[in-house]
């Protein structure tokens, strides 16, 4: 299991199904967070797969990826322990 996913170039609804298998694996596996890279672009993937995470009940945060790692373009994504 790799704790991130690459969704660029995607389209929302892609990404989003991509996401939803990637955080249905991590919560299997039992890791405390993972990265989504989704890029800057429009921000309309970011949106749409942060609406994605407003609504798992597991997830305890999911907040941009420092600056030096690559800031809005990455969401970091912690789950409840």
């Amino acid at each position: 299991f790799k704790d991130h996913i690459d969704v660029r170039g995607m389209r929302a609804s892609e990404a989003v199904d991509a996401v939803q298998n990637f955080i249905d694996d991590a919560l299997m596996v039992g890791v405390g967070a993972v990265t989504i890279l989704h890029g800057k672009g429009t921000g309309a993937l970011k949106e749409e797969i942060r609406r994605y995470l407003r609504g798992v009940s597991e997830v305890a945060s999911a907040t941009d990826d420092h600056a030096d790692r690559g800031g809005a373009g990455i969401t970091v994504v912690r789950f409840r322990q």
